[in-house]
């Protein structure tokens, strides 16, 4: 398991490295898209590089990057349009 550790010295790196192929499988589990899934994991990581200073040392790494593709996940589908059908 990471030791937990403050955002200064966080190695986001190795984060993916030891959580990053269950957070690939917990987007899959959400969306059943692997090519999407793949987006918004590379997104996700991108989204920790950008906000580690809001990682919490008492927070275990793997929920935190959960929490963040929780988040894109949600981002995402604000922003895909909505289907609608037509009663005729």
């Amino acid at each position: 398991t990471a030791s937990h550790t403050n955002h200064a010295d966080m190695d986001i790196e190795q984060l993916v490295k030891e959580h990053g192929q269950y957070i690939k499988q917990f987007i899959y589990r959400k969306l059943w898209d692997k090519q999407n899934a793949d987006d918004i994991f590379q997104t996700v990581i991108l989204e920790a590089i950008r906000s580690k200073h809001t990682f919490k040392a008492e927070c275990h790494p793997k929920y935190w990057l959960m929490g963040i593709a929780s988040n894109v996940i949600k981002n995402m589908s604000r922003k895909l349009p909505v289907a609608t059908c037509s009663i005729d």
